[in-house]
C-alpha cells in the first residue's frame, strides 16, 4: 500500500499513486532493504531493468549475543531483523527460529562495520527494544582468506556421480586468481569472489557470448543451469580452506564444462551445481597444500592527537585491544 505522510496524516491514495511534491510511504515491500531501488513493472508484463542497491562493505569486528531466555531470544531475532533491514551494514546470524530452540544454544551474532558501529546497535537494542538482559560477548575481528597465486584444475577435473537414480558425469577446467595487486595499495575493503565464464562454457549454457553482455546470473529467473553453476562455484567459495573466514578478492574462471552435450546440462542444473562445487573445492584444497593461501586481517590506520598527560592510557588501551 501506499501512504501519504504529508502532516502525520498517513492516509491511503486510493489510486496507489503519489503527484509532484507528495511524500510517500511504501508498506508491505518485505524483501526491499535500505538502498535498495524500487522500479514499476512494465504494463506489458515484460521484464523491466534490474536496478542495483547499496552494496555495504563487510564486517570486520562480530559479537555474539546471548539472550536470558526463550522469549527474550525470540524477540532479539526480530529486532535484529528490523535493525538489519535498516542498516544493511549491520549483519546478523543465527536468528532463524531463535525463540523455537534452547535459547541457550542459539548462536546469535552481531557483525559490524566498527567497534562503534556495533555499540550503537547493542544501544538500539536496549533502548528502542526494550533488550536490556541481552548480554553481548567481547569483540572478535572478522578475519577473511585469500590466494597469493593462480591454481586451477591441472587440466579437465571429471566429475562423476549418481545423482537422482542416474550418473551424472562432467569434465570441468577452471582456474582461481587472485585479484589484489600484491604491490598496490594495503588499505582496500575485501571484495566478495566473482565468478566470470569462458566463451565456450557460455555457449554449453545457452548464454548470450556478446562480451559486453552483463546479467546477474544468481538471479531467482535467470537460465537455470547458468545460475546452478555460478552459484555452485560461489557456494564452495564462501569458506576458505584454511577455516579462519570467508574467502575474498578472488575470481574463479569456468573454462570448460561439459558433460556429454549441452542439452544435458540445461536439463539437470543440479548436476552441473554439484560439479562445479566439487572442482572448486578441489582446487582450494590444493592451493592449501601447495601454500599459497593467505589470512587477511583488517588493517585501520588512526592518527589521534592526545595530551601528553594521557598518552600512556591511550597506549595502554590500543595495546590491550
Amino acid at each position: 500500500a501506499l501512504l501519504d505522510v504529508a502532516g502525520g496524516s498517513f492516509a491511503r491514495l486510493e489510486d496507489g499513486s503519489g503527484g509532484p511534491g507528495t511524500i510517500c510511504a511504501l508498506v508491505g515491500a518485505r524483501t526491499a532493504k535500505t538502498g535498495d531501488t524500487i522500479t514499476l513493472a512494465s504494463e506489458t508484463g515484460a521484464r523491466g531493468h534490474l536496478l542495483a542497491g547499496l552494496t555495504p562493505p563487510p564486517p570486520v569486528l562480530k559479537v555474539r549475543l546471548e539472550a536470558q531466555g526463550a522469549e527474550d531470544a525470540r524477540r532479539l531475532a526480530e529486532a535484529l531483523e528490523l535493525m538489519t533491514v535498516e542498516d544493511p551494514s549491520l549483519v546478523a546470524t543465527g536468528t532463524e527460529g531463535a525463540g523455537e530452540k534452547d535459547f541457550r544454544q542459539a548462536a546469535i551474532t552481531l557483525s559490524g562495520l566498527g567497534e562503534l558501529h556495533v555499540e550503537v546497535a547493542l544501544d538500539r537494542l536496549r533502548r528502542e527494544h526494550n533488550l536490556g538482559n541481552v548480554r553481548a560477548g567481547p569483540p572478535t575481528v572478522e578475519c577473511h582468506e585469500t590466494l597469493t597465486a593462480s591454481v586451477d584444475t591441472n587440466g579437465d577435473y571429471r566429475f562423476s556421480r549418481s545423482l537422482g537414480g542416474s550418473v551424472f558425469s562432467a569434465d570441468i577446467d577452471l582456474l582461481l586468481e587472485p585479484t589484489r595487486d600484491p604491490d598496490g595499495p594495503t588499505f582496500l575493503p575485501p571484495r566478495d569472489p566473482s565468478v566470470a565464464l569462458s566463451p565456450s562454457v557460455r555457449e554449453a549454457l545457452d548464454l548470450p557470448l556478446d562480451p559486453d553482455f552483463d546479467e546477474d546470473l544468481t538471479r531467482p529467473d535467470a537460465n537455470p543451469a547458468a545460475r546452478a553453476a555460478v552459484g555452485g562455484i560461489l557456494g564452495s567459495l564462501r569458506r576458505g580452506p584454511l577455516g579462519s573466514g570467508p574467502l575474498c578478492d578472488i575470481v574463479c574462471t569456468l573454462r570448460g564444462l561439459e558433460a556429454g552435450s549441452p542439452l544435458a546440462l540445461r536439463n539437470r542444473p543440479g548436476g552441473a551445481r554439484a560439479a562445479v562445487a566439487t572442482a572448486a573445492r578441489e582446487v582450494l584444497e590444493r592451493a592449501r597444500r601447495e601454500g599459497i593461501v593467505a589470512t587477511v586481517e583488517p588493517v585501520m590506520e588512526v592518527e589521534a592527537d592526545v595530551p601528553g598527560e594521557e598518552v600512556g592510557s591511550v597506549l595502554a588501551d590500543l595495546n590491550g585491544r
